[in-house]
């Protein structure tokens, strides 16, 4: 199962960016990349005990992945959209 569909299950907030890279050598192509952000929880040892930990985390989408969310972009709430790219939110209201 891809991250994309198991969050959306598990109504999960967490955004899709999308934006443009390009190799160094060619510049003028570019291509698209998709990357899910959302809150990681963790835990840290701090004096011997642990604590709870939140971080942003990031992960590249796969094309099962990027597929998914274009048959499902009506679940999404496009946040910004401009020249560098798009970041489409999911939040479970």
């Amino acid at each position: 199962m891809n991250k994309v569909s198991d969050f959306i299950k598990k109504e999960r907030v967490f955004s899709i960016m999308q934006y443009f890279e390009a190799l160094k050598f060619r510049p003028k192509e570019q291509f698209r990349v998709y990357e899910i952000m959302y809150v990681r929880a963790g835990t840290k040892i701090r004096k011997g005990k642990k604590e709870p930990t939140l971080e942003l985390a990031f992960k590249r989408l796969t094309e099962e992945e990027i597929d998914f969310l274009k048959l499902n972009l009506n679940k999404f709430k496009m946040r910004i959209n401009n020249k560098d790219g798009r970041i489409y939110e999911f939040m479970n209201l």
